[in-house]
């Protein structure tokens, strides 16, 4: 070391770095990073959407309270929801618990994916499909009836 001179001290400020040309939002960098991941998988999406539009923000609020709600399909009525089954996440249900019947006795679970329209004012839910097929018993027992016919000659 010459003689007078000071020894280098090392800035640990890093005063000399240049500043960054653009300061980076939090969102940006979130959204940024989920995006890049959902690229890079293959095109399979990230499970939860970042950026949620109104619409599917009020429909994710609603069906957190369908309960009570009588549930309508293309066919007629199927029944009452009297519970919500929360599996894959804890603020959206994965499954209607729907009390269907005559009397209710007989319980339905109903995918969140099936449905089609949620009406709060007039409490009703409205199916995709029927979530009870409807058999069409007449062919049975046209066959039915002629076998015994058949037998008893």
């Amino acid at each position: 070391m010459p003689k007078g001179a000071e020894p280098e001290r090392g800035d640990w400020l890093r005063r000399q770095q240049p500043p960054r040309r653009r300061a980076w939002a939090f969102e940006e960098q979130l959204f940024g990073r989920i995006d890049a991941i959902a690229e890079r998988s293959n095109g399979h999406r990230p499970t939860v959407d970042p950026r949620p539009t109104q619409a599917q923000l009020d429909r994710d609020y609603l069906l957190c309270r369908l309960e009570g709600f009588a549930v309508e399909s293309p066919s007629g009525h199927v029944g009452f929801v009297v519970g919500l089954r929360f599996r894959s996440r804890v603020d959206i249900p994965d499954l209607l618990e729907v009390s269907a019947g005559r009397l209710g006795r007989r319980m339905l679970l109903i995918p969140v994916a099936e449905v089609e329209t949620i009406d709060s004012e007039g409490q009703v839910v409205v199916l995709r499909a029927d979530p009870l097929p409807r058999r069409n018993r007449v062919p049975e027992f046209v066959l039915r009836l002629s076998e015994r016919l058949q037998s008893a000659l």
